[in-house]
């Protein structure tokens, strides 16, 4: 159940006592009336399988790969998680981009993401691709993801992953609009600075090793348990 009994203004730069009076003017009446619980709904029955929506004369493609995790934002194993997804297609040089982009050039650009919401996680994979590449570029997704469940990630690739993910941590709060962003985000889902705790704890040099990493791998990665959609100019 959710109560939503005030709004949340982030003030960023240099804030007087005359901005905050302002503020206090226009803003600060507390009362609030007819407040409701809102009932957040059930998550429905996972899909799996393949998806096909037909759009007769694309000359494109676009994939989305993906599930709802397991995990709620607290879980130190999210954190673990976002490791993978890294390695996966969170940065240029990840396996994706190697291979589906730079070794195959079946496309420009394919990612592999987690989003948070309030309740629920989900991991992705999006790309768009040449109409005439999809079924190659799905087979290419897959067999990425069973090399994650198979083959342990090497020190080596972990120790650039882990420098990438510092450095896109320390980009998202430099600067007052990128940490107001932030707090909004965590406002908004209710997330707490555990998550930051986790995260950077999960980023030490010795927090996690390859075989955590295969397990965790073998346990979310099935690409049975997820959904593939498939939209443009279908064959496969």
């Amino acid at each position: 159940y959710l109560t939503i009994s005030r709004m949340n203004i982030v003030l960023g730069g240099t804030i007087t006592d005359n901005d905050l009076t302002l503020f206090d003017d226009v803003f600060g009446d507390e009362s609030v009336e007819d407040i409701k619980m809102t009932i957040m709904p059930e998550h429905s029955e996972a899909l799996t399988g393949i998806q096909e929506v037909v759009v007769p004369g694309s000359v494109q493609n676009t994939l989305r790969v993906g599930r709802r995790l397991p995990f709620r934002w607290d879980d130190i194993d999210y954190s673990r998680f976002m490791i993978l997804s890294t390695v996966l297609g969170g940065y240029f040089g990840s396996r994706l981009m190697s291979n589906i982009r730079e070794d195959k050039g079946y496309t420009y650009g394919i990612n592999a993401m987690t989003q948070m919401y309030r309740g629920s996680i989900v991991f992705y994979i999006t790309a768009d691709v040449a109409s005439d590449k999809a079924e190659l570029a799905l087979n290419e997704i897959i067999y990425e993801l069973e090399r994650l469940r198979n083959e342990p990630v090497g020190m080596d690739e972990f120790e650039l992953v882990r420098r990438c993910m510092l450095g896109d941590f320390m980009r998202s709060v430099d600067g007052v609009f990128e940490r107001s962003e932030r707090f909004c985000q965590m406002k908004t889902n209710d997330v707490t600075e555990l998550f930051t705790d986790n995260y950077m704890s999960v980023l030490e040099s010795d927090a996690v090793t390859s075989e955590n990493l295969c397990n965790l791998a073998n346990s979310i990665l099935d690409p049975k348990e997820m959904l593939i959609v498939n939209a443009g100019r279908v064959s496969c």
